[in-house]
């Protein structure tokens, strides 16, 4: 039977090739816009698992209104 560890990185593995550049550009686009009309912080944390899983370098997400 295999793990939970072994089952996440099963699922991580078949996401991977779907978190393309312009997928990653979309969604770190998508929290900076929505700021903090729901949880930023958790949405963020979200952007910055998909890099990981992506191996990709973590990007900015402070939203765009954050000095207002």
């Amino acid at each position: 039977m295999e793990t939970y560890d072994e089952k996440a990185e099963k699922a991580e593995q078949a996401l991977k090739p779907l978190l393309t550049d312009q997928f990653l550009e979309t969604l770190r686009i998508a929290v900076k816009t929505c700021g903090w009309n729901v949880d930023h912080i958790e949405s963020a944390q979200f952007v910055d698992w998909c890099f990981d899983v992506a191996v990709k370098e973590k990007p900015d997400t402070k939203p765009y209104n954050y000095d207002i």
